[in-house]
């Protein structure tokens, strides 16, 4: 997934972790048909430690190959 790739094993946590918020501003918009409450709040759990212990090595990343964020 390339820019995703520093992730490493954290990558599926981390990309539910951000559907999860999404989600949650989607329902209170009454626009989310994927998720439940429950599911919403338990994609807001997961944690990727690893991710946010090396933030700065993911946004050197991003930088090198050019992503905008």
């Amino acid at each position: 997934m390339g820019v995703f790739d520093v992730l490493g094993s954290q990558r599926e946590n981390f990309l539910k972790w951000i559907a999860g918020h999404r989600s949650e501003r989607l329902m209170a918009e009454g626009r989310e048909n994927n998720f439940t409450a429950d599911e919403i709040a338990y994609m807001q759990t997961l944690d990727w430690p690893d991710v946010r212990h090396d933030a700065g090595a993911f946004r050197a990343y991003v930088g090198r190959r050019g992503y905008a964020g």
